[in-house]
């Protein structure tokens, strides 16, 4: 789940180690087991972490500032004919309010073709849906219900 020194040397990556943050553990684990789940149904694609997306944009912001303004998602899907999927993994709801500002953001992001954007419950994912129908994002954010395994 989270990058070492060593694993970090091991596989020549540039990513950081990363702190171990206890709460967001559960979360973390949750988008491993997506991401895992999205690559094997979709073969020839490929997964960025939010991690590296992160670096990515940061690196991006010495040119231009304003790369730091933008969402960054929970993962992006490279799918085999170079569409850019971000993925969102909600495990619990957000106030309607939060969702717009979300959509909003991805409406204004030029660097992904397509939203899937996980929710917990079928009401969650409705209330997501009138938000995406609301602000005509039919063609970019598509709402999808994913309950973990607890539940």
């Amino acid at each position: 789940v989270r990058v070492t020194g060593a694993g970090a040397r091991l596989a020549n990556s540039d990513v950081l180690p990363a702190r171990l943050d206890a709460g967001l553990l559960r979360h973390a684990l949750a988008v491993v087991d997506l991401s895992e789940q999205l690559l094997a149904e979709t073969p020839g694609a490929d997964w960025v972490t939010e991690r590296e997306l992160r670096r990515d944009r940061m690196r991006a912001a010495r040119a231009d500032p304003e790369e730091r303004q933008r969402r960054t998602p929970d993962g992006l899907l490279l799918l085999p004919g170079g569409k850019r999927v971000a993925v969102e993994l909600d495990l619990t709801p957000k106030r309607t309010r939060k969702l717009e500002q979300l959509a909003d953001a991805y409406a204004l992001d030029a660097t992904v073709d397509s939203v899937w954007w996980f929710l917990p419950s079928t009401s969650s994912a409705g209330r997501m849906q009138e938000v995406v129908v609301e602000r005509g994002l039919e063609y970019l954010i598509e709402p999808r219900v994913r309950r973990t395994e607890a539940e």
